[in-house]
């Protein structure tokens, strides 16, 4: 069976630290694969909040998953810290990528690394809108010398 390998960040543009609950577990008694995808939310919701944005409102446009790739790496367990990083990637005209890493907070141990593609989405008329040119400005990669 083919494994995937997400890339690592090289930029990180937001941080947080979450603890694993007991509502995480699951029945092996360790993070569920469902909860990790909730804190990779979790976490991409206090990223946009500590923009002025929401899920719902981004500038003119609201925001969409189109498609999500979860790497798992190591368990977690109840009471541990994790420590989310996310950087913003692979800008095009309508959205961008979102990396994660998700690193055990006193072990330093990588739990998971994770990808999801954002789109800009118009709810009221349900069709695709354009990466607001702010949000492109800030994160768009200066070319290479």
């Amino acid at each position: 069976m083919a494994k995937i390998t997400l890339p690592t960040i090289s930029n990180c543009h937001f941080q947080t630290s979450l603890p694993v609950t007991v509502t995480h577990l699951n029945y092996g008694n360790h993070l569920g694969h469902d909860s990790l995808v909730s804190i990779l939310h979790e976490a991409r919701v206090q990223f946009l909040h500590q923009l002025g944005y929401t899920e719902m409102k981004m500038e003119d446009a609201g925001l969409i998953l189109r498609d999500l790739a979860v790497q798992y790496l190591a368990e977690a367990f109840y009471g541990d810290i994790l420590d989310i990083s996310i950087e913003v990637a692979q800008l095009s005209g309508c959205g961008f990528e979102l990396l994660y890493e998700v690193t055990h907070q006193s072990l330093g141990k990588k739990i998971a690394r994770a990808q999801t593609s954002m789109v800009c989405f118009d709810y009221q008329t349900h069709k695709i809108m354009k990466l607001p040119k702010s949000f492109a400005d800030r994160y768009q990669t200066p070319p290479a010398n």
